[in-house]
């Protein structure tokens, strides 16, 4: 856990919390046991995260030095590997590790991204093994290359075009290179990471509907699974708290206006359409 904070990590989660009662998922790790006692490593775990509490200040205003070198690594390559070995005793993940490794252990500040990630922060990318490039990728690496970075086409690279990647059965298979449900919880973080969320507690009762989290005269964060009208009750505030409305499906924001003490009536923007709607109000 410390390591994880170190390396610049936002946060630590562990999956699952408490173990499936049936089905073909009973085995799988987590920190209660079906029946409700604690696994051996849950009180590990919680001394941990005490320790973090007392460190919590320290831990806050510590920023670790940003990444200068990406490696690559791809969903569809692990799969292609598997599904057509390449090399004896080849395993993907266990040579993408061992490369790893070797950069962790010369002090490099480094992230693991997938294809799809933004590039233009490294200095340099690292691209092993990875056997197909289809056209967008390859225009996005020459993109940045044509930016001034540093892109080190691995082993076992560009052995195959875009038709490979594209057109044959394997795309039967094939995932997206940028999941769904990645794109989502990067919307997620990003979210989060615009707020001081260590500050904010459970404040439902300001809220006519849905739900609110609060640093009350300072900073709210109001969720609605529909987007319909609701009031939120500010107090304490030295001045205006300037809001936005925030789409966690798209990572879209939309000015939402400003707001001083008192019941504030809030009208979801036109045409929002049926997703679920935020609400963040925060002190410029």
């Amino acid at each position: 856990m410390w390591l994880t904070y170190a390396l610049g990590g936002d946060a630590v989660s562990f999956w699952l919390w408490r173990a499936h009662w049936a089905g073909q998922e009973m085995l799988h790790g987590s920190l209660i046991y079906h029946w409700g006692d604690e696994r051996a490593n849950t009180s590990e775990i919680r001394r941990v995260a005490a320790e973090m509490k007392i460190h919590a200040d320290w831990l806050r205003a510590t920023k670790p030095k940003p990444a200068s070198v990406a490696i690559i690594y791809s969903v569809p390559m692990q799969w292609q590997f598997e599904a057509g070995p390449m090399a004896n005793d080849f395993a993907y993940d266990a040579a993408i590790s061992a490369f790893h490794q070797l950069i962790a252990e010369s002090g490099v500040p480094r992230d693991v991204i997938m294809p799809g990630a933004d590039w233009r922060k490294y200095e340099t990318v690292y691209s092993p093994y990875l056997t197909a490039i289809d056209d967008a990728t390859q225009a996005k690496l020459e993109k940045y290359v044509e930016g001034g970075g540093t892109w080190v086409l691995g082993p076992l690279s560009a052995c195959y075009t875009g038709y490979y990647y594209t057109y044959t059965a394997w795309d039967v298979i094939r995932p997206l290179d940028e999941p769904q449900g990645y794109t989502y919880m990067k919307h997620f973080g990003d979210f989060w990471r615009a707020t001081d969320f260590w500050l904010l507690q459970p404040s439902d009762k300001l809220v006519s509907t849905g739900w609110c989290l609060a640093n009350p005269g300072k900073e709210y964060v109001a969720y609605q699974n529909k987007p319909t009208p609701f009031t939120l009750e500010i107090s304490g505030a030295a001045g205006k708290l300037t809001g936005e409305w925030f789409n966690p499906f798209t990572g879209k924001t939309t000015a939402a206006g400003s707001f001083g003490n008192g019941p504030a009536s809030l009208t979801p923007p036109a045409g929002w359409g049926d997703t679920p709607l935020v609400l963040h109000l925060k002190a410029k």
